[in-house]
């Protein structure tokens, strides 16, 4: 998988990244992130921004070595979730001083589908989530220590994750409330209160992370304003904003296939089990750590609420809210071993758990089979029989579709003499960069423009497009787009390549 190119499962929002990477691979300013479509500036630059690019800064600048490699980004990706693993492991060792717990706890979270498909792809969401936990590990450190350089250094992995995502930002805010709470009424903490670094460096810490966010996403808005151009909108995406028939969509989705991309019920039942016996148990609990866990759960609440929209096909967006079934269940594991530290410490419970982390990580390479899938449909023989329901014909539809052939289409543009800085077309790609940073060319598609317009050809060809693709035949008898079809260069895997003329210059001369 880490050789591949990019699985069809969120193309568009995959080659958004690898787009931004490759546009710092070859030279563009830090605060002045590009894509390769040509969607700000009246169409003229693909001038766009969105999170806090320094991963894709970083890995462009590791492109300048090795050339632009989808396995070597696909490896740094690992290799951070790998220390993220490691830096939750030792929190937990310390937090419930065990080693068996601390190891099977943090894999399990390894084994979530959506960790494995997104920590070996291109997005932000995995890094941002990495950082929370390595953020966590120093909170612990801390609160052990109580030397204020491990609540900075949090601070800073905060931060720096709710720039790479702003959901990351879960922990940063209820972390924040809780010292907020702890400074107004010290009594009510009482010991706790030396959880946390004295008042002063505390906040100026809290503040400087919280500054650093809201620096870069004002700055982000203004530069988008200023071309015009957005690939991805830092906003809110609320249910109240949704029909009837998008909510009922949603949560259809979200029920029968999203759900599963988190956990298997198997995991669910013990988190369940787990939030139930808290929930009991609840005054028993030191109040920071039961007024974290009220706060985890409102803050996952109400980010479902604001970007609901994305409950339908958007797995990628529930992967920072993993952050609450950690804490709970840590939670729990702690309150178990405190209260119940026989059954905490007992063979069967260890060996069920381990079973469970067993069957767990069978079920994830199981989805990764399902997501990587070569031929479609997928033969039932071919997977385990322990995915759900809908999962096998929701995976079977899911392919490159008209981008298949454009995988492998960049040498080919070469050997036809099409330069790399040449600005294409490309008619059946309704994503942003999708088939454009496959090929290797900037340019345009499908997103934002109208081919049954006449005029959309003459514009984009006063910006400078010079040759125009598409990979469905039925463009060839369309009556717009056949007039522009009299240079065929060749074709490729069912793509045509067509040199891009102006008619009405044409029609001058």
């Amino acid at each position: 998988m880490l050789h591949t190119r990019p699985a069809p499962c969120h193309l568009w929002r995959q080659t958004d990244c690898l787009s931004i990477t490759e546009n710092y691979r070859r030279g563009r300013p830090f605060l002045e992130p590009e894509i390769h479509a040509r969607i700000a500036d009246d169409g003229y630059s693909g001038n766009s921004a969105g999170e806090f690019p320094l991963l894709y800064w970083v890995v462009g600048q590791v492109w300048k070595v090795t050339g632009p490699n989808e396995f070597v980004y696909r490896l740094f990706g690992i290799l951070l979730h790998f220390a993220a693993t490691w830096a939750l492991y030792l929190a937990l060792r310390r937090v419930l001083d065990d080693a068996f717990w601390a190891v099977a706890s943090a894999l399990l979270l390894f084994a979530s589908p959506i960790i494995v498909y997104y920590s070996m792809g291109f997005l932000t969401d995995v890094p941002a989530l990495d950082l929370v936990l390595i953020g966590w590990y120093f909170v612990v450190r801390h609160a052990q220590e109580r030397r204020v350089r491990w609540w900075a250094l949090a601070m800073c992995a905060f931060a720096l994750a709710a720039l790479l995502k702003v959901s990351a930002g879960i922990s940063l805010v209820a972390i924040l409330a809780i010292l907020l709470a702890a400074t107004l009424m010290p009594s009510r903490f009482a010991e706790h209160r030396k959880l946390f670094p004295a008042a002063w460096p505390a906040w100026t810490w809290a503040v400087l992370s919280v500054v650093a966010v809201l620096a870069w996403y004002a700055y982000a808005e203004s530069y988008n304003d200023g071309h015009n151009g957005r690939y991805t909108f830092n906003s809110i995406w609320p249910i109240w904003d949704m029909t009837p028939e998008e909510v009922h969509r949603a949560w259809t989705f979200g029920t029968r296939i999203l759900v599963f991309q988190v956990f298997d019920t198997t995991v669910w039942l013990v988190l369940g089990a787990a939030l139930v016996a808290l929930a009991v148990q609840v005054r028993r609990l030191p109040g920071p750590v039961a007024l974290l866990n009220i706060l985890m759960l409102a803050g996952v609440l109400a980010y479902t609420l604001l970007w609901f929209h994305a409950v339908d096909g958007h797995d990628y967006y529930f992967i920072n809210p993993l952050i609450l079934p950690l804490v709970l269940w840590t939670t729990f594991l702690w309150w178990l071993r405190r209260d119940h530290a026989a059954l905490f410490g007992s063979i069967r419970t260890k060996s069920v758990f381990a079973l469970l982390l067993v069957y767990n990580v069978a079920y994830a390479a199981n989805n990764m089979r399902m997501r990587y899938a070569e031929r479609m449909p997928i033969d039932p023989s071919e997977v385990l029989p322990i995915h759900h329901r809908h999962e096998l014909p929701f995976w079977s539809a899911m392919d490159h579709y008209d981008l298949r052939g454009t995988l492998d289409l960049g040498p080919v543009l070469d050997s036809l003499h099409i330069p790399k800085d040449a600005l294409v077309i490309f008619l059946d790609d309704h994503t942003i960069n999708g088939s454009l940073y496959l090929m290797g060319r900037k340019g345009f598609t499908n997103y934002g423009h109208d081919w049954s317009d006449p005029g959309t050809f003459e514009r984009l060809h006063e910006r400078g497009a010079r040759y125009l693709l598409f990979a469905q035949d039925r463009w060839l008898d369309d009556p717009v787009v056949k007039p522009y079809l009299t240079r065929p260069l060749g074709r490729h895997k069912g793509i045509h390549i067509h040199a891009l003329s102006s008619m009405a210059r044409a029609e001058r001369m």
